[in-house]
């Protein structure tokens, strides 16, 4: 008897989990309640499997840095290459020289670019899901909605939406 009784416990308490995909909706359905024109007209049609949002070499400080660099020697060698094109007797061979410098800088700046793309090892920063769902806009027009939904990490929050232009 006391088996019985424990196996039940077991089974009621294995019931109540929740797996990531529900606690997912479960965040979008909250917060479509309190965000939503008519809440009661809402009406769920889909949602994509949950899928994980990773960080990007581009979201480091070194990338600002590098970025910022190729951006600078970029617009000088632009600038240096219209002074070429109306040459002075005085100033041709400096700037051939310095085209060169900043062509060499600018190779060198992107082998370091590529090295921290190569080199990047993406970490988990947050949860995406898509949801299509009906309901009424302010003019009280029922319409289908496909929303992109961003949720932090601890899947405890909705951190950010993106409606979906189909």
């Amino acid at each position: 008897m006391k088996r019985i009784l424990l196996l039940i416990l077991l089974l009621s308490a294995c019931s109540h989990f929740q797996t990531k995909q529900q606690i997912a909706q479960g965040l979008i359905k909250k917060y479509l309640d309190s965000t939503l024109n008519d809440p009661h007209s809402y009406e769920s049609v889909s949602f994509t499997k949950l899928d994980t949002g990773k960080t990007s070499y581009t979201e480091t400080p070194e990338y600002d840095v590098l970025d910022s660099s190729i951006t600078s020697i970029h617009d000088s060698l632009i600038t240096e290459r219209v002074d070429v094109n109306y040459p002075s007797l005085y100033n041709t061979t400096r700037i051939v020289r310095k085209i060169r410098k900043l062509m060499q800088d600018s190779l060198l700046l992107d082998s370091k670019l590529n090295n921290l793309q190569n080199q990047f090892k993406p970490i988990q920063n947050c949860w995406f899901i898509s949801h299509t769902y009906r309901a009424k806009n302010g003019f009280g027009a029922l319409g289908l909605h496909t929303t992109i939904f961003k949720i932090d990490t601890n899947l405890s929050k909705v951190s950010n939406v993106v409606d979906s232009k189909d």
